[in-house]
């Protein structure tokens, strides 16, 4: 049995899809003054850039720790 055949994702993948999930609602409802413009415009764009730098920056790191081993690198790059 080769080391990729070992993951057991499915295990794995929901329990990711669930953090994210829960991670972006509570953003969304602490920030939704800013998000919606009430506060500023600019404002509204540093909330999103925000948001988007967590996930996107939490994607890394879960491509680049366990699970880098299944994503090719062509994929990520």
């Amino acid at each position: 049995m080769s080391y990729v055949t070992a993951y057991r994702l499915y295990t794995v993948v929901p329990r990711l899809i669930k953090f994210v999930n829960e991670l972006t609602n509570w953003y969304v409802r602490m920030n939704r003054r800013r998000l919606k413009g009430e506060m500023a415009v600019g404002d509204c764009h540093n909330a999103l850039n925000t948001l988007f730098s967590v996930l996107f920056t939490m994607t890394k790191v879960m491509v680049s720790g366990q699970l880098g081993v299944v994503v090719p690198r062509e994929t990520w790059m």
